[in-house]
């Protein structure tokens, strides 16, 4: 579900399923009164589900299998009752057997304080009398169950008493107790005979404990009365006994071999003795004994053995397998146990595990489950019994065989989209569904205890993903009814179209005949004028879907009457507007469930594919064509993922957000682990978005067509307990809770602006990350608990999905991001205003420095109000909202593009605020002046490509390993920088310095970045190789800057101080109130030429071994040696190492450099040698060590050269004299010194 203006009414018509990734279980059964055969009846399999159902349900298990109990499944078939008319009559057959009244005694026992569940309590008694009085005795014992809210009800009846009759006499006499005494926690009535065929029980709780009913129901199944009331009474009543129901001449042999003669039979009970067993022959104890003369027989009595009652042998009770090569199969019932089984069927406990090694669903005697067909002797294992509600594998109802054997069973009626089928016939895409568990036994459809396991397409895998996407898009919703909120509005022409590949706008209408109209005809104006951004319009969304008065439109526009209108319809309105593509947000194809309209047709999926070839045959291969599909697997089902291919979709928009909300309120199914579907859940959780993932996957769609949903929206709760805020902490319903946002207004829902706007307002904010579901969590006024998407979330999540070869990723809703404020409404205090309004109009004089003209003007006051205004950020792209103007760009560099043109001065008395004019004038002069430097870069790289060779040539390299490293060329490079800036501008403090060291600051920050050491450092060109690489840093660093300035808005990373609060405000302050002219243009080129040139020679003089020598000569004869130079009484000399590289003697081993070079180094590289010996001197003296690092501002103008701008070693004679003795060719002078 995509949130939209009416959030408010989706929210109310979100069901269990909106968001769940795997098949609800239903809350509740089919009604009781279907039928009475609990086979049918749908099955659970945790007691805990039996909650979920607000109606008065029929329960049958085996009761021997503890529902508490870990170690064991549960199957429990239920049914709903509603009334005692809901259940089905039982049968309208009577017993053949007499019956005989005898008075009896019932005992009625109570537990605890009294409740106030009487209700429950007697619609439960109700309904279980009426099931199991209804029965024809068959001469077993009978059990039912009811359930009503936290009431439990038990009922027993022994195979000797008349159904009718036992049920009526227990739940009427405890029906008047509760009607007088009202209901206890827990409550039993009984009587109890001789044997568990003489017992009828009925037991209540009140607290919700079935097991614990389950336990007194098993008592008397073991002919065990109830003991320990609290309190208790006893009355009196007549029940009804059926007399000659056992007795049986044809009890039918089970095995070929036929024995002479058979005797009528007896089975044996619970409690039963031989003493009891005569009574129930009707014959004499010599009679019996004479009958049945195992000298052990009365020792060795098993529950389920038959003995005789007359003369002749027992029928033989071995059981065969079927002709057709089945074992003997037998349906297990809810008070079987393998013990009286082996006894009635003339086999062992060992058989019978043997037996059905290879049956399905055989959990073991231990786990014996009611309902399943199991093997009574050897064989083939017998197809699965079926299961109602099953929706995979092989107990779907009406499945057969069909001559498949055991080992392929799992593989019928696969789960649509290839989802999981577990080991209970349920479909779903979650762990719980995937994962392959063993139970004990290993049979097939089996799984651990605790588990559902899995049968088939198990694991949550993401597949079809070993294609990367040509390109990864990124894809924006525009919410066009964004404009009618009260607040957090934005116009179409702010979207930041650099940050998206595609704008989607939402939505379109489609009338009811068909036809194509738009209702924010502004908005989608301004939409088709975004420039560099494919467009695409959108028709549908969760209203439109599920809205009475337009559900029906895409049902019958799809189908095959009307497909082909409505494709043509859509086909001209995309050419009309020459729009790039369409987006269909049908929600949903084929729905079950959605309150308030029908649900949908099978024939929706197949109608919709159809449909959308249909739109495909029309628009052609140049437009694209996507649709929006959930992430739950049960409204997913009904698309036919397989059949989008690329010649129908070119990508799906995957919805991966709404994975929980207030919806899931009361709903298990819809948080994993939380029974009440109250858990506080992040919407964004990544674990489930990576299910949802390997669904639609596994269903048939390529990772490189779908666009991962990520939100600029957050789902909001209010918590039940202050400071508990994990995912099993709870939240309050079903209504929301939440604190609307004050400009989305609904509760449940907020956007990122507002989230933002409460973490910077509200004192009370707790702003949380949760890694498990990598989501970002805010919590404030106490209760208030928000999961969303911060930017650096959706950023870390469009990397990872990325990595996992996806198309791209799409955002709801790009105007959710932030407050846009329009510029001319901006209230700005506290101006330092010195000009009148009309004065500040005008052009600062040419006396005026940058600085007091931009003060005067108010200029950086203005910004800092301007980004106040704006908020924490993001600011990208803020120069549009500054000139309103979404055409507007000033990061473009180096295309040819450019769009930040200096405002006409003649419009600034029409601005509202004269500062708002300036800066909109000194943002694009800043541009100015940007595009201006790269232009310059351009021409340097050439020069240098050149000037660089030819320097290396005649200063060679002696060891690269001693060249300075990138990061120390790249401040010397700013060095010289610092030297344009004031020689273009005239001083330092000139009107147009500021605004030059403001640029290459910019520049130099950046490019910094993007400059490393890869190069092999051993090679005697990595001067070269480092010098020309900085080059192309630096021309690359224009456009870095510019994208830190202006498609980021962020330039923390740059070195800047001010008076203001947002650091864009400081940058501009003082800067750029004056438009270059072309002197400036000149003087820049040329001094840029100069001090690189100067920079380059100092670096390469070093990195050739060349130092300089101080008091080597005389003053007097200074002079005559090249290079030398007097200064303050000493003769500085440039020299480079000599040739006799062994000779230690009092005249010097070295060269002076040469006229030639000198000359090299003062006229083509701008070489001042006397400030190349004063400021490689200073460097030595203030850094206290030979080759210093300079250290620059980058962003003050300098007249004068940096410390270490120079760094040539300054060395006296004698120190010279001992360095130069012992040192080789090749080895830098450096690695002597240090």
């Amino acid at each position: 579900m995509r949130p939209q203006m009416l959030a408010a009414v989706a929210a109310s018509l979100l069901v269990t399923h909106s968001a769940a990734l795997w098949s609800p279980i239903n809350a509740c059964p089919s009604a009781c009164a279907e039928s009475n055969d609990v086979s049918t009846w749908i099955p659970y399999h945790s007691a805990d589900r039996l909650a979920l159902c607000n109606q008065t349900m029929l329960l049958d298990f085996n009761i021997y299998n503890p529902l508490n109990d870990s170690a064991s499944h549960s199957t429990i078939y239920a049914c709903t009752t509603n009334s005692t008319s809901g259940v089905a009559s039982s049968s309208t057959s009577t017993s053949a057997a007499t019956t005989t009244g005898i008075s009896s005694t019932l005992e009625l026992g109570v537990w605890g304080l009294t409740t106030s569940t009487e209700d429950d309590v007697l619609s439960a008694i109700q309904d279980v009398q009426t099931y199991l009085g209804g029965l024809v005795n068959d001469g077993k014992f009978s059990t039912i169950f009811g359930y009503s809210g936290k009431a439990s009800v038990g009922l027993y009846i022994g195979g000797r008493l008349d159904p009718s009759n036992a049920a009526a006499a227990v739940a009427d006499e405890i029906s008047n107790y509760i009607s007088s005494e009202g209901v206890y926690e827990q409550m039993a009535i009984q009587y109890c005979g001789s044997t568990s065929n003489y017992i009828v029980g009925l037991a209540i709780n009140t607290n919700g404990d079935l097991p614990a009913v389950q336990d007194f129901v098993e008592s008397w199944s073991h002919s065990e009365c109830v003991t320990g009331f609290d309190s208790s009474l006893y009355v009196s009543s007549s029940l009804t006994v059926e007399v000659g129901l056992y007795k049986s001449s044809t009890l039918a042999t089970r095995s070929t071999l036929h024995r002479r003669d058979t005797c009528t039979t007896a089975q044996v009970v619970s409690g039963d003795t031989c003493t009891t067993l005569v009574s129930e022959c009707g014959i004499t104890d010599t009679e019996f004994y004479e009958y049945n003369n195992a000298t052990d027989l009365c020792s060795t009595l098993a529950v389920g053995q038959y003995i005789c009652c007359s003369s002749g042998d027992l029928p033989d009770l071995t059981p065969n397998a079927y002709s057709n090569g089945t074992c003997y199969t037998y349906l297990v019932e809810s008070g079987d146990s393998c013990s009286a089984l082996a006894a009635a069927y003339e086999i062992t406990l060992d058989d019978i595990e043997n037996y059905n090694n290879n049956t399905w669903g055989w959990l073991g005697c231990d786990d014996l489950q009611a309902g399943y067909d199991i093997c009574l002797s050897s064989g083939d294992p017998p197809f699965p019994s079926a299961v109602s509600g099953a929706e995979c594998g092989p107990q779907v109802p009406g499945t057969t065989a069909n001559g498949t054997d055991y080992d392929t069973w799992s593989s019928l009626n696969p789960c649509p989209l290839n989802a999981c089928c577990d080991v209970w016939g349920e479909c779903g895409v979650t762990p719980e569904f995937c994962t392959v568990t063993e139970s004990t036994t290993g049979a097939p459809g089996t799984a651990a205890n605790g588990t559902n396991g899995c049968i088939f397409n198990c694991g949550t895998a993401i597949t079809n993903d070993s294609d990367a996407p040509d390109e990864f898009y990124s894809i924006g919703y525009f919410e066009a009814f964004n404009v009618d909120r009260s607040c957090l509005t934005m116009d179409a022409s702010y979207i930041n179209t650099d940050k998206y590949t595609h704008i989607i706008f939402a939505f379109g209408i489609i009338d009811s005949d068909f036809s194509i109209t738009i209702n924010q005809t502004d908005q989608f104006e301004q939409f088709l004028a975004l420039d560099d951004v494919k467009k695409i319009v959108s028709f549908g969304g969760w209203d439109f879907s599920t809205d009475a008065d337009t559900y029906m439109i895409f049902r019958e526009g799809v189908t095959e009457e009307n497909r082909k209108t409505l494709a043509q319809n859509i086909a001209d309105f995309v050419s009309d507007n020459d729009l790039d593509g369409v987006d269909f947000d049908w929600e949903y194809p084929g729905e079950p469930d959605i309150e308030g309209i029908p649900a949908g047709s099978d024939d929706d999926g197949t109608n919709y594919l159809a449909f959308l070839k249909e739109v495909r045959t029309l628009i052609g291969d140049d437009k694209t064509i996507s649709i929006a599909i959930p992430a739950s697997y049960w409204y997913l089902k009904a698309f036919p993922i397989a059949d989008l291919n690329d010649d129908v979709l070119d990508f799906f928009i995957f919805m991966s957000y709404d994975l929980h909300g207030q919806w899931d309120y009361g709903h298990s199914t819809a948080d994993d682990g939380c029974a009440d579907g109250n858990c506080l859940r992040s919407h964004v959780n990544l674990t489930e978005t990576g299910y949802a993932l390997s669904m639609v996957t596994k269903g048939g769609a390529q990772t490189n067509k779908l666009m991962v949903g990520v939100a600029s929206y957050g789902r909001s709760f209010e918590m039940t307990t202050a400071n508990c805020t994990g995912p099993d902490c709870f939240y309050t319903g079903p209504d929301s809770g939440a604190t609307p946002g004050r400009c989305t207004a609904t509760a449940g829902y907020i956007s990122n602006a507002e989230i933002n706007e409460i973490i910077s307002e509200n004192p009370t904010v707790q702003v949380l990350f949760d890694s498990a579901s990598d989501s970002d969590i805010i919590v404030y006024n106490d209760t208030q608990w928000v999961g969303y998407m911060t930017n650096t979330t959706k950023s870390t999540r469009t990397t990872y999905y990325q990595g996992l070869n996806m198309g791209g990723t799409t955002e709801w809703a790009v105007d959710l991001e932030r407050f846009i404020e329009s510029v001319d409404d901006l209230t700005i205090v506290d101006l330092d205003v010195d000009l009148t309004d009309s004065d500040q109009c005008k052009s600062p004089s040419s006396d005026e420095s940058s600085a007091e003209a931009s003060s005067e003007r108010n200029v950086a006051a203005y910004l800092d109000a301007f980004f106040t205004n704006l908020g924490d950020g993001p600011y990208e792209h803020w120069e549009r909202l500054l000139f309103n103007d979404s055409n507007v760009n000033c990061a473009s560099y180096p295309e040819n593009v450019y769009n930040c043109d200096i405002p006409d001065s003649s419009t600034c008395s029409s601005y509202e605020e004269p500062a708002q004019y300036w800066a909109q004038f000194v943002v694009a002069n800043y541009y100015a002046y940007m595009i201006e430097y790269g232009s310059l870069f351009t021409i340097a790289d050439t020069n240098m490509t050149n000037q660089v060779s030819a320097l290396v040539d005649a200063f060679p390299v002696q060891s690269g390993t001693n060249v300075p490293d990138t990061a120390s060329l790249m401040t010397n490079f700013g060095g010289a920088f610092s030297l344009i800036s004031s020689a273009a501008g005239g001083t330092e403090d000139g009107a147009v310095a500021s605004s030059l060291s403001g640029v290459i600051g910019g520049i130099f920050s950046e490019a910094g970045s993007n400059v490393s050491d890869d190069e092999d450092s051993a090679t005697t060109d990595i001067l070269e190789k480092r010098c020309l690489s900085i080059i192309t840093a630096y021309f690359n660093g224009v456009s870095e800057a510019l994208k830190a300035m202006f498609e980021d808005g962020d330039i923390s990373s740059w070195d800047i101080e001010g008076d203001y609060d947002h650091p864009i405000a400081n940058f501009f302050d003082g800067r750029y109130m004056f438009e270059l002219e072309t002197s400036i243009d000149l003087k820049i080129e040329s001094a840029m030429n100069t001090q690189l040139m100067a920079t380059l020679a100092g670096t390469a003089l070093s990195a050739a071994n060349y130092y300089i020598l101080k008091n080597a000569y005389t003053t007097s004869s200074c002079e005559d040696k090249t290079s030398g130079v007097v200064i303050d009484d000493y003769c500085y000399t440039l020299e480079y190492p000599g040739s006799s590289w062994s000779v230690a003697s009092d005249s010097t081993s070295t060269d002076l450099i040469s006229s030639s070079d000198l000359k090299t180094l003062e006229n083509d590289y701008y070489v001042n040698i006397t400030q190349l010996y004063l400021n490689s001197y200073e460097c030595q003296n203030t850094t206290g060590t030979y080759g210093g690092s300079m250290v620059i501002d980058i962003l003050q103008t300098s007249s004068t050269l940096p410390t270490c701008y120079y760094n040539l070693p300054v060395l006296t004679y004698t120190r010279a004299r001992c360095h130069m003795v012992a040192l080789k060719p090749g080895v830098h002078l450096y690695e002597r010194l240090l």
